[in-house]
């Protein structure tokens, strides 16, 4: 028996002097990197027809609060050997770039080249803080270079094209085109860039109004006036709408019009308060309006006005209150949050008193719904439709205060929302995460108290079936027919097991393991399946003990 138990004390010694290799499979794919220590990665669109740049995001700050800095990786030719690094920028903040998964936007040029905002303190040593410079960066994930536009400096946006982009200078707007000639205009009070053109204001008459005018492309020279004595403007993305704003005489009160970019038809809106939001067609405005001197200071009844465009027609209702407004997802049917007029006001804390689900369409009157039950959406998923799924055909809540903790969240039907289609979390944990599978079904995510450590289910509202795929994790994306998580997730190590779960078949593909920051290379056609085979995923493993498996890895999903 002492030779086992030399062998073992061998071990034992060789481990503590070399470090212990990690135990399981080699990660998948090519290892492009030895250290693991970055805090995120991400892929960079890179010129037509040509492959995404990858870079790597490190903590500036020893206690990890930020700001961050970004480092462009280098890729070698051979598979066996090791890429670099090449140290970007600084200061960046943690929101501009930890942006999710597919959803993430970011502004790119056409040849590749990457935007950043970076924030700089300029208190001096030693007085304290407050003080800060920014500043707008052009990054080339090629070659290294930096371009900083200045101090003070703010991007506008990036043409649809990519071939230009604008920013701003304390007023004054600068467009530039790839070959870096620049055209500046002065007194500007507003500019965006909507699909490929840029919109901005100009202070050039009386009472504060002035010009909008619109710029398509290089030469920037001749900018095209689209509409004049305008005080002000704005624009609710995806619709290509201008609402704007011009002054009256008599009072402060703006006398609203909607202009069509696309028809260039402009159509007054008897609107006498800021458009709230427009409809996903764009056919339809909402405005909350209150009383500018209610006779009891805890007056907070709002008036909403639903505005046609194309009828120029408007419909008016009123709440007592109002708490929040959504649209549904590919309909032109507003919901809304709040409590009617004479309902019971008895109760004083506002997150307390009886509020209802309100539906309004573009040709009905609004309907009260669902009476104590409130919206819900769920901590991990950067949801932009509310409580709404994508596809606008279900409706999630949960009850209304008082209620259980942690409440049951339902799924509904937004037809026929009075009875739930399915309990989406089971008794005694919380809705972590709730996604839309292309063919209508859920994935959701249910934890106990670790979010990142939840039991993930595939959910279907047709069958009201909710089935167990994993456990242990959280969802990284989700694609036609097969899932990317983070399994056997480790608080103390903020790491788990990168896993791809095939939905059909439930069998589930360890990838890596210890991995603690993801990308995904998805492809950006329209309907395009963001987790199909070939696709390029990176990743970053830092194991507790250090190991040839630790760093920044590159695979394509099998």
């Amino acid at each position: 028996m002492r030779a086992p138990a030399q062998a073992l004390a061998l071990a034992t010694a060789c481990c503590f002097a070399t470090g212990c290799l990690p135990r399981g499979p080699a990660p998948a794919g090519r290892r492009l990197l030895a250290d693991g220590t970055a805090y995120d990665v991400l892929f960079v669109p890179g010129p037509a027809g040509s492959p995404s740049r990858l870079a790597t995001v490190k903590i500036t700050s020893d206690d990890g609060s930020g700001p961050l800095s970004l480092y462009a990786v280098q890729e070698t030719a051979g598979d066996d050997e090791l890429g670099t690094e090449i140290f970007l920028t600084d200061h960046l903040p943690v929101q501009d770039i930890a942006c999710a998964g597919t959803s993430c936007v970011r502004a790119i040029d056409s040849q590749g080249r990457m935007f950043v905002q970076r924030f700089r303190s300029s208190t001096p040593a030693g007085q304290g803080y407050g003080l800060f410079d920014q500043s707008v960066a052009r990054l080339d994930l090629t070659n290294g270079q930096v371009m900083d536009f200045g101090s003070m400096s703010a991007l506008v946006g990036t043409f649809a094209s990519g071939t230009s982009f604008a920013y701003t200078i304390q007023g004054s707007l600068r467009v530039r085109d790839t070959d870096d000639r620049e055209t500046r205009f002065e007194k500007v009070t507003k500019a965006v860039v909507v699909n490929d053109a840029l919109y901005f204001l100009t202070q050039d008459g009386a009472m504060g109004q002035g010009t909008v005018r619109r710029l398509s492309g290089p030469p920037f020279d001749a900018p095209q006036p689209v509409a004049d004595q305008v005080t002000a403007f704005s624009t609710f993305p995806p619709a290509p709408l201008l609402v704007l704003c011009r002054s009256r005489p008599d009072d402060s009160i703006c006398a609203t019009s909607v202009l069509d970019l696309v028809t260039g038809q402009e159509t007054p809106a008897p609107i006498d308060s800021g458009v709230s939001s427009i409809s996903p067609s764009g056919r339809y405005l909402f405005t909350v309006r209150y009383d500018p001197n209610p006779s009891d200071i805890n007056d907070t009844a709002a008036t909403l006005s639903l505005f046609d465009r194309t009828l120029g027609s408007e419909r008016l209702t009123t709440l007592t209150e109002l708490n929040q407004s959504f649209w549904r997802p590919g309909h032109d049917e507003i919901w809304f949050l709040g409590t009617a007029l004479g309902a019971d006001q008895t109760l004083i804390a506002p997150e307390d008193r009886r509020q209802t689900f309100w539906r309004w369409g573009a040709d009905a009157d609004p309907s009260p719904v669902l009476p104590d039950q409130t919206i819900y959406i769920a901590a991990a998923t950067d949801n932009v439709n509310g409580p709404f799924t994508p596809d606008g055909r279900f409706l999630i809540t949960t009850p209304a205060p008082p209620q259980s903790d942690p409440p049951a969240v339902a799924l509904r039907d937004a037809e026929s929302p009075a009875a739930p289609v399915l309990t989406l979390n089971p008794a005694g944990t919380i809705l972590a995460d709730v996604r839309q599978l292309p063919d209508g079904r859920l994935v959701v995510a249910d934890a106990i108290s670790d979010l990142s450590r939840a039991d993930i289910y595939l959910a279907d509202p047709t069958t009201g079936t909710m089935q167990a795929i994993a456990h242990g994790g959280h969802l990284v994306a989700i694609g036609a027919t097969r899932v990317l998580a983070l399994l056997d997730w480790e608080a103390g190590g903020a790491s788990g097991s990168l896993s791809l779960i095939d939905l059909a078949t439930g069998a589930i593909t360890r990838l890596a393991q210890q991995v603690h920051a993801v990308a995904i290379d998805a492809p950006v056609a329209a309907g395009a399946d963001p987790l199909a085979p070939g696709t390029r995923v990176a990743y970053v493993s830092q194991n507790r003990v250090s190991s040839p498996y630790d760093g920044l890895w590159l695979t394509s999903l099998p």
